[in-house]
């Protein structure tokens, strides 16, 4: 099996009062990606395969995503996650 592709991830938090001045607490942003650029399978008696992206248990899915929202006041915290396949 051999694979290639790439991550990426981008974070972002602030203070809410320093978008609105009435606002308080802090609000954090958090997304995480993957690509997979191809994944090569070669089992020594079929053709090689790329199954990326096929979407089956045979390979990976090109793209997947997490996405984190998060908002704290205090010593109270809420979050929520998301995913894309």
């Amino acid at each position: 099996l051999h694979q290639r592709g790439w991550d990426i991830e981008a974070g972002y938090t602030t203070a809410l009062d320093q978008l609105v001045d009435s606002w308080s607490g802090e609000l954090t942003l958090r997304a995480i990606g993957t690509h997979v650029q191809y994944s090569l399978r070669d089992d020594g008696r079929n053709p090689v395969t790329d199954a990326a992206g096929t979407n089956s248990n045979q390979g990976p899915l090109s793209w997947r995503w997490l996405f984190n929202a998060g908002y704290e006041l205090d010593k109270i915290g809420v979050n929520w996650t998301g995913r894309y396949m």
